[in-house]
């Protein structure tokens, strides 16, 4: 019998097709185009997770930790169960932005479609995202303004109360939303074909100061309705929510700007959030 010694300097052998067929193609377009709908909103939780907990302790009149690393855990309680969910609701709202988009827009190309329809998409795709979002925002509220409440606890406490216990707050949620994806999908592409030259020869800079300019805009005028939303979702789960139009009674019989309690961690977050979430999917589909 002759034996075959493969010289270690000679060529290796090529993958079967049945072995190529095995491994995953990472650079793909269906894979890019996953990354690109997930990858900017855990980048952007994970960064802005402490703003969201200070913007929720603000408005409901609690004080926000000292300002130091021991306050770290506290500013991140609800991580995970935010994580969770942003994830498939920024996938959500910039999938179904961008496919209506596609099959809105002439010659199928998105970039070209009029600023009144990216306007009028951003609103339906936040608006579609929303009914993902406010469930997870109830659990994460419940967990940062009531002590000792954990998510198993949240959920057994909200379960009582079946769709209705998971689901408070979602007219105020889906009008915040349909508000915050017509900003950060129409308003910032508007402000981006409008930025000085110099600004525009950078392709990064142009993001980033759409995306902030965008975002904030976005917070200032929805702080209201995600005031309401956050007060009817931090009440007992075991007992009906308030409807929007108490609270925002009861807190208009102090003065009118109490509804814009906590904007300024809110709109911080959504600024540099908005700025991270289109750069990052930008980065993602130009490596594409």
């Amino acid at each position: 019998m002759k034996l075959t010694i493969q010289n270690a300097d000679s060529p290796q052998q090529a993958n079967t097709p049945a072995e190529q067929s095995h491994s995953p193609n990472w650079n793909s377009p269906a894979m890019m185009k996953f990354a690109a709908t997930t990858v900017p909103g855990l980048v952007e939780v994970t960064i802005n997770c402490p703003l969201v907990t200070a913007k929720n302790l603000l408005q409901n009149g609690a004080d926000l930790p000292k300002p130091k690393l021991s306050s770290l855990p506290k500013l991140y309680k609800g991580y995970g169960t935010l994580a969770a969910g942003y994830v498939p609701y920024n996938a959500t709202l910039l999938g179904v932005n961008d496919k209506l988009l596609d099959s809105i827009a002439p010659s199928g190309d998105s970039k070209t479609a009029t600023v009144p329809t990216q306007f009028s998409v951003g609103a339906i795709a936040g608006a579609t995202a929303s009914v993902i979002i406010s469930p997870v925002e109830q659990i994460m509220t419940q967990q940062q303004l009531r002590p000792g409440t954990s998510f198993c606890s949240s959920m057994k406490s909200l379960n009582q109360q079946g769709a209705r216990g998971h689901f408070r707050g979602l007219g105020a949620c889906m009008a915040r939303e349909s508000l915050y994806g017509a900003s950060l999908l129409g308003l910032s592409n508007s402000v981006k074909a409008n930025l000085p030259q110099s600004f525009q020869e950078s392709q990064s800079a142009a993001t980033l100061l759409s995306g902030i300019t965008a975002g904030t805009a976005a917070g200032v005028i929805t702080q209201p309705l995600d005031t309401i939303k956050t007060k009817q979702q931090a009440t007992d789960p075991k007992s009906p929510a308030p409807q929007a139009k108490e609270i925002a009674k009861e807190l208009c019989q102090t003065s009118i700007s109490q509804l814009w309690r906590g904007t300024i961690p809110r709109s911080a977050r959504i600024g540099f959030g908005a700025a991270i979430i289109l750069g990052v999917k930008e980065k993602i589909e130009a490596s594409s």
